[in-house]
């Protein structure tokens, strides 16, 4: 529990609780102000407010806790046949369960990863997605409340009026309305609608892949099945889609996080099996370089020129630091940069690497290849 707990101590955390805990205060405040509860109406709707937030800090803690379940290390399946259909993590050193994934961050194999969220500070998993979507629901709703109470409190603090009057006489708030007070209300008023666009639009987001039963990875998996050469007798059909209903059964009632209910005639090691063509695939496009300029894996290498710097990848993944005839195997690549592994050796343990790097680092191992490569457009 402790080490769950730790999970706290990062910025991430610290920041979503830190602007919960100031709309949360300001809104409380302001609605002292604004309907002070003198009458029955004013204190069942101080209740529903206050309301928002233990649900919304529970569903938030719970999720950072409860984390996404890590695979065991060194993990087998019960049936030795099946580690042929199973992917194998050389960080864990075991075999992946069918909807694993390994996260970089996290350093462990996550069951059923969706993705890896800053804000609680560990992956969105098997089990905490529930309270995750719960979090993404409630903190919209408390701040779409808290932002009515806030704009209007606002509101009457610039347009006094006999309202202010005969409350004075009635009711000592309080709060003063003072100028530092106003400032502290616009600005809970700006995080609160700020937090109902972006975290709204994650539930939007969510809700539809709980309809589907598709977590983030797996949509990016389907997006690149589509476009993969196969043969004509050959298709792949995403295993977990069973219709909405039972989607979002399963999404409630998750079961053990290893085995997951599948279509009729559709074997439950079909995304397993199309990730490792995928992979397959993505090995017989990798293409070799050799580094001819140090990259201290800085995001923003000012020192690399503008043009590099707008065209930095718009993505979470780590940035690779280079150094001077180093082999990497590069993927993939935009106009400016290049994501690519390279082996690496600690305490006598050989892993591996990947990030992003300035394209301008390397050159082609083979010059044979340079027509495959040499294109500026995006892959």
């Amino acid at each position: 529990m402790l080490r769950e707990l730790g999970r706290l101590f990062h910025w991430g955390p610290i920041f979503a609780l830190s602007v919960i805990s100031f709309i949360s205060t300001v809104g409380f405040f302001a609605t002292l102000l604004w309907w002070p509860p003198l009458e029955i109406y004013g204190q069942i709707h101080l209740g529903i407010y206050l309301t928002h937030i233990p649900l919304i800090l529970f569903s938030f803690l719970r999720s950072l806790v409860l984390g996404p379940g890590f695979v065991p290390l060194k993990w087998r399946p019960k049936n030795e046949s099946d580690e042929e259909f199973l992917q194998f993590c050389s960080e864990c050193d075991g075999f992946k369960p069918p909807r694993s994934h390994h996260c970089r961050k996290c350093k462990r194999c996550c069951l059923k990863m969706d993705h890896h969220c800053p804000w609680i500070n560990t992956c969105c998993g098997h089990l905490n997605h529930v309270n995750f979507v719960a979090f993404l629901l409630a903190a919209p709703v408390g701040c779409l409340h808290a932002a009515v109470v806030l704009i209007c409190s606002a509101y009457r603090t610039i347009y006094r009026s006999d309202y202010h009057n005969l409350v004075a006489t009635l009711y000592r708030p309080p709060v003063n309305y003072s100028v530092a007070m106003f400032a502290a209300t616009v600005l809970a008023a700006g995080f609160a609608i700020a937090v109902i666009a972006c975290v709204g639009f994650l539930f939007v987001l969510q809700v539809y892949s709980v309809i589907r039963n598709k977590t983030g990875i797996e949509v990016y998996i389907c997006e690149k099945a589509e476009d993969m050469e196969r043969p004509e007798d050959s298709s792949f059909v995403y295993p977990y889609d069973l219709g909405p209903w039972k989607n979002f059964k399963s999404f409630l009632f998750a079961g053990n996080g290893y085995d997951w209910p599948v279509k009729p005639g559709v074997s439950r090691f079909a995304l397993t099996v199309e990730q490792k063509l995928q992979k397959e695939a993505k090995r017989e496009r990798s293409i070799d370089f050799k580094v001819v300029k140090g990259y201290s894996g800085a995001f923003f290498p000012i020192s690399f020129g503008c043009r590099l710097l707008f065209n930095i990848p718009i993505s979470d993944e780590p940035r690779m630091k280079l150094s001077v005839g180093e082999k990497i195997v590069v993927t993939r690549g935009k106009s400016k940069w290049l994501y690519g592994q390279k082996e690496t050796s600690l305490n006598g343990k050989t892993g591996r690497e990947r990030g992003w790097f300035p394209r301008q680092c390397v050159e082609l191992a083979s010059k044979s290849v340079f027509q495959r490569f040499s294109s500026k457009k995006d892959e």
